[in-house]
């Protein structure tokens, strides 16, 4: 889905019950109907290595919250 708009993305992960994972502010509004699980990530620019070096300590809180039923999840 690399050529696919925001609007495209957020319907497939709709149709697919999927967790949205995005560092892109514009998904909030996406998700306004309710129609998908966000997970945002409030990083800067990352690579892989650093992103998952971000995330480790944060996993646990971020995996609960999701298990509770949040529908949007900002990890900061």
């Amino acid at each position: 889905m690399l050529a696919a708009s925001d609007a495209e993305i957020a319907g497939y992960a709709d149709s697919g019950g999927a967790v949205l994972v995005t560092k892109d502010e514009d998904f909030l509004a996406l998700r306004l109907s309710k129609r998908f699980v966000l997970l945002w990530l409030r990083c800067g620019n990352a690579t892989n290595r650093s992103l998952f070096a971000w995330l480790e300590p944060r996993w646990a809180e971020i995996e609960r919250l999701l298990e509770a039923g949040e529908q949007v999840v900002e990890a900061r």
